[in-house]
């Protein structure tokens, strides 16, 4: 999708797209408008910009205001378009890893509906939302399965992570290498990993 706005409009239309992104964003995790939250959104829209760059991260960010927003309405409301919960989750978990993040989501609503039923004022109340929530959350968890690997993309899911704790260790070997003058073989890794990451300055800066 990235790749198709660059053919039709360049880095331009990225950008406008990204803006989109940031735009829709906030205002779905606004919501109604009101002044504390207004302020409070207007706070956090350097940091949603910067998650709403041109990478796959940025369809995380929105589905996941998305999925709390209609969480929230459905608690607090009790009614909320939740049959939208599903097809959200079939187009995130093709798009970004961070499909994980409304799966914990969805946990921990029903985890939180669970612990209402342990109070008698409330035990009603939340036995319906969280009956009627219920259908839509199994479907979203079982949407996952709908990708290229299945329900595979889990395995991928904790692959990716160990390759994020190796990135962490693989940088920080690097410093403590530059720290002091390595050994002979230490010195010729590092020098490849040196070269490697500079190669990666030029779309560093494409990016930005």
């Amino acid at each position: 999708m990235l790749y198709l706005v660059y053919t039709v409009g360049g880095f331009a239309a990225l950008s406008w797209m990204n803006a989109v992104a940031c735009v829709a964003v906030v205002a779905v995790s606004v919501g109604r408008p009101r002044f504390l939250t207004c302020a409070l959104a207007i706070l956090a829209v350097p940091s949603i910009a910067f998650r709403t760059a041109p990478r796959a991260e940025l369809f995380t960010t929105f589905f996941f205001a998305v999925y709390l927003a209609l969480l929230w309405k459905h608690r607090r409301e009790g009614q909320a378009p939740l049959w939208l919960l599903p097809p959200i989750m079939l187009a995130w978990v093709n798009a970004h890893s961070g499909f994980s993040a409304g799966i914990a989501l969805l946990g921990f609503y029903a985890a939180q509906e669970l612990l209402e039923l342990c109070f008698a004022s409330r035990r009603l109340e939340a036995a319906r939302r969280l009956q009627s929530a219920a259908p839509w959350i199994v479907l979203s968890v079982l949407a996952t399965a709908i990708n290229p690997w299945g329900f595979g993309v889990y395995r991928a899911l904790l692959a990716h992570n160990k390759l994020a704790e190796f990135r962490a260790l693989w940088s920080a070997s690097g410093r403590r290498c530059a720290s002091r003058p390595p050994p002979s073989r230490a010195r010729s890794n590092f020098a490849i990993r040196t070269a490697v990451t500079g190669g990666c300055w030029p779309l560093r800066v494409l990016q930005w």
